[in-house]
């Protein structure tokens, strides 16, 4: 530790007091592999490999939140403690820290008052979050010439009958049933992102756990959180799928920054006023970067629909933004559903919190069939039949006698029909109430016992046919068709006119024998 630190009084009258050798720091490195001891903070024991150093046994961390993972990264090595306390009370919490513990500060040690309690000072649960408030020997007396910040910072402890202080830490933490305690966050670091209240310190502890990351932190700014990590080499969209992966849409950094290195104060903890200018800096030269524009009429119709959802300017939305990240959150999420609904581009909610970027849910929907008349133009009514699956199914079915060696250019001509027509041309999709485009021909068979009529809109069948020998060499063939999109494409009249059109030998073919309306149940 830095001699500005008060930590520092713990490595050299600790020392001396145990009789131990005392080395000076030159190098910190080369430090290192003089010692057997060292007293670190969490940020400085991040960019260290203990492989490198066997020769410490015993390290004591402190001054910030310990992340699990540099933790159990040093526990496998050597003795780890965490160590606990303001300058102002000093050290009051320690224990050692093993791996697969979770991370605590530990117990009170002797001759030290700790209380956790709520905004109006009253003690809270084991398990509720509360301020630390710290009393005992080693309490200050206080700030020399600040007697307005005296006032804030102490109060009369309730708890003890004798009297005495208490400072208020401004440290959140909260009681575990064993008797440690578990730290959380500062109480001024916490910032409000779109209504949540968010502390950057957890947000630290995700980016921290990234394949790659080092070290790393967290900056409150203009309503928005922003991340910064280190080794500069780590791969940011890999990072940046990590986080919306373990994360809330709120808490997900609208960027994350990668550096050669985290900047450190002389006391080893991180330096936020130089990340700070960093961040003005790099938000100065954000318009700079190259953005990569929509290449395809699906991907223009999604980005300039989350433009107007997000009322933010195209050129400044790159298809492979996150919506959440450029500002979105789940009521900006339902105007952009219904904006791309609009364009004839079925997206869920749902679908928008999981795929995110332009390029993904253009990629999502690339097979959905942008049509005149999208599925939103279907009936509530209608939609409930499709909701029941293939087994209650509405039909209209027409009947034909004619001679057997035109049954083979029915079949063919029929498929080449229902190609041109987009409702037949799909199936439904149930998750998303939407049609998507899936081409599935027309087959006539033979009927039998065993082989009834199937229709199945989720699997893309909605026409079928059938047919019976007769003994005079005519055939009777009977088709059936999902009422709903029939009635779409004005019945089966349109579909008779195409046949007629495409074929001159079904032009003149007899008027149907029978048309009937039914609802079929569908037995699997």
């Amino acid at each position: 530790m830095s001699l500005a630190s008060d930590c520092s009084t713990i490595e050299v009258f600790g020392g001396l007091c145990n009789g131990v050798t005392l080395v000076l720091r030159t190098d910190m490195l080369d430090t290192l592999a003089k010692v057997d001891t060292v007293m670190l903070t969490p940020s400085v024991l991040a960019t260290i490999d203990p492989s490198h150093y066997p020769n410490i046994r015993r390290v004591l961390v402190g001054g910030e939140a310990l992340p699990l993972q540099t933790a159990e990264r040093w526990a496998k090595y050597c003795q780890l403690f965490n160590v606990y306390g303001p300058s102002e009370c000093f050290a009051t919490h320690a224990i050692e820290y093993r791996v697969g513990d979770p991370v605590t500060i530990g117990r009170v040690i002797g001759n030290i008052e700790a209380y956790i309690l709520d905004d109006q000072l009253r003690l809270v649960p084991f398990g509720v979050p509360g301020e630390i408030f710290l009393g005992g020997i080693g309490l200050t007396r206080g700030y020399v010439n600040r007697p307005e910040l005296n006032q804030t910072k102490f109060v009369t402890n309730p708890f003890n009958p004798d009297g005495g202080r208490l400072y208020r830490s401004g440290d959140l933490g909260r009681w575990l049933v064993d008797g440690t305690v578990e730290y959380f966050a500062r109480k001024d670091d916490q910032v409000k992102i779109r209504g949540y209240r968010v502390e950057p310190q957890e947000v630290e502890a995700v980016l921290v756990e990234c394949p790659g990351v080092v070290s790393a932190a967290v900056l409150p700014h203009d309503g928005k959180l922003y991340g910064f990590c280190s080794p500069e080499s780590v791969d940011i969209r890999k990072i940046n799928e990590y986080l919306d992966q373990r994360l809330p849409p709120y808490m997900v950094p609208q960027n994350v920054f990668s550096l050669e290195s985290i900047p450190l104060t002389v006391v080893g903890k991180i330096d936020k006023y130089s990340l700070n200018i960093m961040l003005e800096q790099r938000l100065a030269h954000s318009d700079e970067r190259v953005v990569k524009g929509p290449t395809n009429p699906t991907e223009l119709a999604i980005h300039e629909a989350m433009g107007e959802a997000l009322d933010i300017s195209l050129d400044h939305i790159d298809v492979r933004d996150s919506f959440f990240q450029l500002g979105g959150d789940s009521i900006l999420a339902i105007r952009f559903s219904s904006l791309c609904r609009e364009c004839g581009i079925q997206l869920s909610i749902a679908q928008i919190f999981r795929y995110k970027s332009v390029a993904s849910l253009a990629e999502l929907v690339s097979d959905v069939e942008i049509t005149d008349a999208p599925l939103p133009l279907f009936a509530p009514w209608e939609l409930t039949l499709f909701d029941y699956g293939s087994k209650y199914i509405p039909t209209e079915a027409v009947t034909f006698v004619f001679a057997e060696e035109l049954l083979s250019v029915l079949s063919s001509t029929l498929s080449s029909v229902v190609q041109t027509i987009s409702v037949f041309n799909s199936r439904y999709d149930s998750v998303g109430r939407r049609l998507v485009h899936q081409p599935h021909p027309v087959v006539i068979i033979e009927q039998d016992v065993d082989a009834p009529h199937r229709l199945d809109p989720s699997g893309g069948v909605w026409l079928s046919g059938t047919y019976t020998r007769q003994c005079n060499g005519f055939n009777v063939v009977t088709l059936v068709a999902h009422l709903v999109p029939l009635g779409q494409v004005g019945g089966w009249s349109t579909i008779l006119q195409g046949l007629a059109k495409q074929s001159p030998d079904l032009a003149a073919l007899p008027n149907p024998v029978t048309m009937d309306t039914l609802l079929c149940i569908q037995v699997p």
